[in-house]
């Protein structure tokens, strides 16, 4: 459950997530939402999505959408894969349309549909190395865009 307010506005949102493992390496999930907007109508918003562990690789997909007239629909399909307990690497390919996702507080890029490429190496129990490249288009212009980006990561 989470619930918040945006600084310097009074745009609030409220969030209610559940999941479970009906088998073995599989979890099932459903998000209910609302981004209630100062000054405009609340939106809201339903999600579900799954994953899937095998072993080495890891299968996830999630499909959400919101109660906006049109462009109100998002989906994430990936995979990643452990290399070694050190090093791993994972592919995304996503489709966030204007309306699809919270104003544009969404973990991937609001209007945007492309992939996501990303390596992981664990230099020790609190450091970790990220190397990320994603390659995007707009999803209303099909204008092209991509970045790159590293990260040390230390947990303390």
């Amino acid at each position: 459950l989470i619930a918040g307010k945006e600084n310097g506005t009074d745009n609030k949102v409220y969030g209610l997530h559940a999941s479970f493992s009906p088998a073995e390496a599989w979890t099932l999930g459903g998000t209910l939402a609302k981004y209630d907007i100062e000054g405009s109508d609340a939106t809201n918003y339903w999600a579900l999505d799954a994953a899937y562990n095998h072993g080495k690789v890891g299968y996830f997909a999630e499909f959400a959408k919101s109660d906006a007239n049109d462009a109100n629909k998002a989906f994430v399909l990936g995979t990643s894969y452990a290399l070694d307990e050190k090093n791993s690497l994972s592919a995304i390919y996503s489709k966030v349309e204007a309306n699809g996702d919270m104003g544009a507080w969404t973990d991937f890029d609001p209007n945007g549909k492309g992939m996501y490429y990303s390596f992981n190496h664990k230099i020790n129990e609190d450091t970790t190395l990220n190397v990320f490249y994603k390659d995007m288009k707009t999803v209303d212009t099909n204008e092209s865009y991509n970045s790159f980006r590293t990260t040390v990561s230390y947990k303390f």
